[in-house]
């Protein structure tokens, strides 16, 4: 969720086109398949108490954790001109 929240954000601010890849799993990638636009939800609680919405636009969405999926997360890697930053999310639960 750091990724989602903190990195991509500041990523997008900096001019880059940010995608994800979740190494386990689809569940993101699902999510977005089910979005009307290339955007995702975060939620930031504000001082006050108050839920402030925003959408996170994401270039991309795939899986490295789904076999039939892994080869489409490596195309997409293949076919990128320049990588400029590649950000590891790793959890305490693997």
């Amino acid at each position: 969720r750091f990724l989602r929240s903190v990195l991509v954000p500041a990523l997008l601010d900096a001019d880059l086109c940010p995608a994800l890849i979740q190494t386990r799993g689809s569940s993101f990638m699902q999510y977005m398949a089910q979005r009307s636009a290339a955007t995702y939800e975060v939620d930031t609680v504000l001082p006050s108490g108050k839920i402030e919405t925003d959408q996170v636009a994401c270039y991309g969405a795939f899986s490295l954790g789904v076999e039939e999926k892994k080869n489409a997360s490596l195309d997409f890697v293949s076919s990128l001109k320049q990588v400029k930053v590649i950000g590891v999310g790793v959890t305490e639960a693997g």
